[in-house]
């Protein structure tokens, strides 16, 4: 298994970079607030990684810290929760987040996620319930990026690799409120606009 990626980042096409490992570029799929925090294209990057194999593919996911990517793990014991839904709720939520959903059990929420339907939500809160009485209350990851200008399309195109089309994600966007700035709470609010539709 590929537990670790350190290299250059050469392309980032949402929701996946293309990382530069001793001469081999490794696709890698991430969720959609990370976007905001990778440094520029030709800067080091280390990835935490969890490799999927399948008949037809093998398909790597990067996170910024370990707990992301054991939430990740986590999140694909669940039957019916593919590598996809998963980084999908990593994306929408943090792990503070889904602890407290899961506490209040909070189904309306969790069908906000893109594949995410209220039989599915039911599971997660269900098999969620044990793993979140172990969570801390602190954030997956403490750090935020500011948005800057120009980064809309970055944002269109994480809300594009989560599965909503360009038109859906412009139009969630241009309804967020100006006083939004941090990239990660952009999506955020972009997620439920889209969601309100």
């Amino acid at each position: 298994m590929i537990g670790r990626l350190s290299g250059k980042l050469i392309e980032i096409n949402p929701p996946n970079l293309l990382l530069s490992v001793n001469g081999v570029g490794y696709e890698v799929a991430i969720p959609a607030d990370t976007l905001f925090q990778l440094p520029q294209i030709g800067s080091d990057l280390i990835l935490w990684t969890h490799l999927v194999v399948r008949e037809d593919a093998h398909l790597l996911f990067g996170f910024t810290s370990t707990a992301q990517r054991d939430l990740f793990r986590q999140l694909i014991r669940i039957s019916g929760v593919g590598p996809k839904v998963a980084l999908s709720i990593i994306s929408t939520f943090s792990q503070e987040q889904l602890s407290e959903i899961v506490q209040s059990k909070s189904v309306d929420w969790l069908t906000k996620i893109p594949g995410v339907g209220k039989k599915m939500a039911e599971r997660l809160l269900v098999e969620l319930a044990t793993l979140a009485d172990k969570w801390s209350t602190a954030s997956l990851d403490s750090n935020k990026s500011t948005f800057v200008p120009g980064a809309h399309e970055d944002v269109v195109g994480a809300l594009i690799g989560l599965g909503y089309k360009e038109k859906q994600a412009r139009s969630a966007l241009s309804k967020v409120s100006d006083d939004v700035t941090d990239a990660q709470d952009l999506i955020k609010a972009a997620l439920k606009e889209l969601s309100s539709l």
